[in-house]
């Protein structure tokens, strides 16, 4: 009878016919019927199969593994074309693919929202971990010696995209990634006490923090940009402003003021058209007068007069501007920060 009954669901309806045969394929997967932590709840509706169905076919695209095997970190990817770069909404998700990745914590919420336009359609890509970096700690000198040893992390493979997400990290495989290129922001969200913790050692690795309110972070002092989220819907918001803070590339991407002793600055447009020049300072000391920029901006007597950032580095940087206002002592702080990122000033 049950094979009777299947050929004329085949019959009258092929699709939730094709459907079911999917969602079995993944019970047999996960038979219990319950999703572990690391899975989002299916809904229990009548057309929670269909929905199912639905987002399976907006997987997105596994652009290639990376693991480390006998002391050494292997990439392999596959020949995919990076769509979106003109806007600049190119996402890796690094995520460790054991089943569907619609059932994935957060992920499936991108999947299922596609109004923006950096949740479509070959705009998400994903690099899977394999798992085999683990719950691992590694010293900046080990993870400098993964580079020395890895032809693969060497070869720019990873400089199409604009920004690095990870959910909840346990290993350093983003942190790997991110080091490949300058271009490559992390953005990385944290839902747990776990993953908070193995981060604390890695914060400057980290561009912008997408965290649970709850959560105590408040020692995560040396990254750009912090967002909370308390809900699904909150944590859409923050990725949204996140990847556009990150990702989306402004045709001008002007000098802006964040202090300024004058109106009008003489030469902005000669300036605004260096594209060189990431930003422009002017101070009470001399440059000359000291053998490193670092040492002039934490001299007691040096004061910001004037200082201008591209309209990408405002974006990433502007919780710390806000917070700054003109207090000199946050201001050098926000120099320092933009100096480790490799933000190039003209003196003016």
């Amino acid at each position: 009878m049950s094979f009777i009954r299947k050929f004329k669901k085949l019959i009258k309806n092929p699709s939730l016919f094709i459907a079911d045969s999917k969602i079995g394929s993944f019970q047999k997967i996960n038979p219990s019927g319950n999703c572990s932590n690391d899975q989002m709840e299916i809904d229990s509706t009548p057309n929670s199969k269909l929905q199912q169905a639905a987002l399976i076919k907006k997987q997105p695209i596994v652009f290639g593994t990376i693991r480390l095997e006998d002391g050494l970190v292997n990439i392999s990817l596959r020949d995919k074309k990076v769509i979106n770069q003109s806007l600049g909404f190119s996402t890796l998700f690094v995520c460790g693919v054991k089943e569907f990745l619609v059932h994935k914590p957060f992920l499936s919420e991108l999947l299922k929202n596609r109004e923006f336009i950096a949740f479509k359609d070959k705009s998400l890509y994903v690099l899977d971990t394999a798992f085999s970096m683990q719950n691992q700690q590694f010293s900046e000198k080990q993870i400098n010696e993964f580079f020395l040893h890895s032809v693969s992390l060497r070869s720019n493979k990873f400089n199409m995209f604009r920004s690095l997400v990870e959910v909840n990290p346990a290993s350093i495989e983003s942190i790997l990634i991110k080091n490949t290129s300058s271009n490559i922001k992390f953005i990385c969200v944290i839902s747990n006490e776990n993953s908070l913790n193995f981060m604390r050692n890695y914060e400057n690795f980290i561009d912008v923090l997408i965290v649970n309110k709850n959560l105590n972070y408040k020692s995560f002092n040396n990254i750009p940009r912090i967002i909370e989220f308390s809900n699904k819907k909150s944590f859409l918001g923050a990725i949204k402003m996140a990847l556009i803070d990150c990702s989306y590339k402004k045709d001008l991407n002007l000098l802006l003021p964040i202090v300024s002793s004058q109106d009008n600055l003489d030469n902005i447009d000669s300036y605004n058209s260096q594209k060189h020049i990431h930003g422009l300072i002017r101070m009470t000391c001399k440059i000359s007068d000291y053998q490193t920029f670092e040492e002039l901006i934490k001299n007691d007597t040096t004061e910001i007069v004037d200082l201008h950032l591209r309209e990408n580095l405002y974006s990433l940087y502007k919780d710390k501007i806000f917070n700054a206002n003109s207090d000199q002592k946050k201001l050098k702080n926000l120099l320092l920060y933009t100096l480790k990122d490799g933000v190039y000033y003209e003196a003016i």
